[in-house]
């Protein structure tokens, strides 16, 4: 359906180490992004520039276990200002996934000069998503803004015309365990 479907393409800041399916103990192992994963995924990249309206999944990942230190952290920026640069040439919308590391999306994206982002799934403060609203990006909010007051201040913090229904609806609406008694709740 490629009036209504269209692709992006881009280089998780989280990957599972020994390729796609790889489960151990019943879950997957996952790692932090190297470049060397980047350098693999650039050539279909760019072989499709022109048929993308976004890059992404792209961004960054600070959870401890995924990302362990502050070279993991460097990588991951290098891994982002890659394909932030790529989305700037080729005037692609950016979709960023950003755990653990709201404003430091928003701090690398602002310095590079990016117009267009949509930050998926946003977990950081109130004032760092004011602020990307104010450069123009994009904010969905994960569906446990019904549940969280966080993410309620949150969304009571950014103007209606920035928020967008949420990519990973309704995965990211599923109760946590503490909460099995509760209906699953998720926004269409």
């Amino acid at each position: 359906h490629p009036s209504f479907i269209q692709p992006c393409l881009g280089v998780h800041p989280v990957q599972q180490a020994g390729g796609p399916g790889l489960l151990v103990g019943g879950e997957s192992r996952n790692r932090c992004v190297q470049l060397d994963d980047l350098e693999k995924a650039m050539p279909a990249i760019e072989a499709a520039a022109d048929r993308l309206i976004g890059v992404g999944e792209v961004g960054l990942d600070f959870t401890p276990r995924w990302c362990p230190d502050e070279a993991a952290r460097e990588t991951q920026k290098a891994v982002l200002r890659r394909q932030a640069e790529f989305a700037l040439r080729h005037d692609l919308t950016l979709n960023v996934h950003s755990r653990s590391a709201g404003h430091h999306c928003i701090e690398l994206l602002h310095s590079l000069g990016v117009r267009r982002a949509h930050l998926h799934a946003f977990n950081g403060r109130p004032h760092y998503a004011v602020t990307g609203a104010q450069l123009g990006y994009y904010f969905s909010i994960p569906p446990e803004v019904v549940r969280d007051s966080g993410k309620q201040r949150l969304v009571a913090a950014l103007p209606l015309d920035r928020l967008l229904l949420e990519t990973d609806s309704p995965v990211l609406g599923r109760p946590s365990t503490r909460e099995t008694s509760r209906p699953m709740l998720g926004l269409c």
